[in-house]
């Protein structure tokens, strides 16, 4: 008789601590952000991310700013933008603030016309791609990547990263 008793208790316990799991690790019981926006509003960029994979390339003679730009909406994914992209590239000075030297380029690329948006969308790496030309000779190895994001309405959406080695 004491061996079914343990063993109700053991399940009973069991089925407790289970309910228990579940109920604590619930995403309905996550606070969720409270979203804006209706209808096509609702997956607009809010976020603007330098994706790691930017760079300055060399090939050969010839050397490109590889900037890679990731938009988010408001629930974190990622995803398509329509606007301008405003690129800036500084020399990458150890002692400035942000560390941003002499300007290199700066550069506007409209994103506002489907074969525009189309041309530098990467739909591998789900990242816009802005592949410019640079000028040879450039004074160093490191340089700072500064990005901004306009969109239709206005609202501006900004990234900065240092590119080049550590």
């Amino acid at each position: 008789m004491c061996g079914v008793r343990a063993y109700w208790w053991m399940a009973r316990l069991t089925i407790l601590m289970t309910l228990g799991g579940l109920l604590a690790g619930c995403p309905s019981w996550e606070k969720r952000p409270a979203f804006s926006g209706s209808g096509m509003d609702m997956f607009t960029p809010v976020a603007l991310r330098i994706h790691p994979l930017s760079r300055v390339a060399t090939a050969g003679a010839a050397v490109r700013l590889q900037a890679r730009l990731e938009f988010s909406d408001q629930m974190g994914d990622v995803g398509k933008g329509v606007g301008r992209i405003d690129l800036q590239l500084f020399e990458y000075q150890t002692l400035a603030p942000g560390h941003q030297g002499r300007p290199l380029g700066s550069w506007t690329i409209p994103l506002d016309a489907p074969a525009a948006n189309h041309a530098h969308w990467d739909a591998i790496t789900r990242t816009y791609l802005c592949d410019i030309p640079l000028a040879d000779g450039l004074p160093q190895a490191r340089y700072v990547l500064r990005a901004g994001f306009t969109l239709p309405n206005g609202d501006r959406l900004k990234d900065e990263a240092v590119l080049g080695g550590k």
